[in-house]
């Protein structure tokens, strides 16, 4: 995908013609369309601007997006603020949208979207924040709420910290925490390394942050087999394996994942599904762009 200077391919996923696109906004709403809407092109080619696609409002960005077959019952979407607001709503709830979108939750001014993530209600959520710390919890403790519900606190923040991830923790499963650092230091923590929480708690320390290392970034759930891609403060792209990413405990601070000039930090991480790291899935280049 050719893309614009400081950007870089933050989600990937495989749909067919005929699934539902789900938009979410920084500013608490939902978009849809079918995926056959969007105009198909070549491997290499730009795209088109959601913009063209989506009556968004003044200021609005998209902060996550998913491809939805089947609006269940029975399965959920998790939205989570900046300022650890989350709230639990079925995704039945998203089957009639309009072209002008809809209200997927009340957000306070001083708060923004900032992830989406479908579970099917059975999960354990893991969030991070900018200051290193982080709260594990079981995706029961928050019931669904309709539509225009605010949520409720996931994570309680110091005044100035704010949260800038999280991921789903599925059961049976051998992946690991991923936590990367504005200096560019990141490391794979096991599960088992926190312990399950209340919600709305201060969370542990998750990350030993250092002057070296900056505060932290994002955190996402891996596998081996999966890779990961950084995006720098001068829009430099590196991909690399997560099986090359050491192993280390809760209070470290990882290691050096990539060299960066003085003043120049890790702005955004993504990963890269171990379906889509195989040729002609998302294939990237080794090298920085």
């Amino acid at each position: 995908m050719q893309m614009r200077d400081e950007d870089f391919v933050k989600t990937l996923f495989v749909a067919s013609t005929h699934d539902n696109l789900l938009f979410f906004t920084n500013h608490g709403r939902a978009y849809k369309m079918k995926a056959f809407e969007i105009p198909e092109a070549g491997r290499t080619a730009r795209g088109l601007a959601l913009v063209n696609l989506l009556n968004l409002n003044s200021g609005e960005k998209i902060s996550a997006a998913m491809p939805i077959t089947v609006f269940e019952e029975d399965s959920f979407l998790l939205l989570l603020t900046r300022k650890g607001i989350m709230k639990k709503t079925a995704v039945s709830q998203f089957e009639s949208v309009k072209k002008s979108g809809l209200l997927a939750l009340s957000i306070r001014e001083d708060d923004e979207l900032i992830n989406v993530m479908h579970t099917d209600g059975n999960n354990e959520i893991f969030i991070a924040s900018n200051k290193g710390m982080g709260i594990r919890f079981f995706e029961t403790q928050i019931r669904p709420m309709g539509r225009t519900a605010m949520g409720v606190k996931a994570m309680n923040l110091t005044e100035d910290d704010y949260v800038v991830s999280a991921g789903v923790i599925s059961q049976n499963t051998d992946e690991k925490l991923l936590f990367v650092s504005e200096n560019g230091y990141g490391k794979c923590t096991e599960f088992d390394e926190f312990r399950l929480q209340r919600r709305s708690g201060k969370g542990l320390r998750v990350y030993k942050i250092t002057p070296k290392t900056g505060n932290l970034v994002g955190v996402c759930t891996v596998g081996e087999r999966e890779e990961l891609m950084l995006i720098n403060s001068e829009g430099v792209i590196i991909r690399m394996k997560i099986s090359g990413i050491s192993i280390q405990g809760r209070v470290t601070q990882g290691v050096k994942l990539i060299n960066l000039e003085n003043g120049v930090t890790v702005v955004d991480m993504a990963k890269i599904s171990e379906e889509q790291s195989e040729d002609g899935q998302g294939n990237l280049d080794n090298q920085p762009e």
